[in-house]
């Protein structure tokens, strides 16, 4: 697996929703999987996503554990060489995920996130 982008959501399913279209529209060429943590939301965040896309790796705390631990969480568990993270409210261009794993293999001493 070249990539692990996570996402995590509190309360935005519809900007949520949003970025994940970005992403399935735009990141292509490589071999990727997408990991939402959800935590605690109470807009239907979860299930809006597991309906919409269920190819999505879904994480559905009971309770808001925050940011980073919501990440760790999707660190633990995703599989690629990569982990982009993304805000909810964040929309993909066309080419930028191509861009910055073409940059990371050409550079393994930086960090991406």
């Amino acid at each position: 697996m070249d990539l692990s982008i996570i996402v995590v959501s509190y309360n935005t399913k519809s900007l949520l929703l949003d970025c994940l279209a970005s992403i399935f529209a735009t990141v292509k060429g490589m071999n990727f999987e997408v990991w939402v943590v959800d935590n605690n939301s109470t807009d239907g965040t979860i299930e809006a996503v597991r309906q919409r896309y269920p190819t999505v790796n879904a994480i559905a705390n009971r309770q808001n554990l925050g940011f980073a631990a919501a990440n760790n969480q999707a660190f633990r568990a995703m599989s690629g060489r990569y982990a982009l993270l993304l805000n909810s409210d964040a929309m993909l261009t066309e080419g930028a995920v191509r861009a910055l794993y073409d940059f990371m293999e050409e550079h393994h001493e930086a960090g991406m996130s």
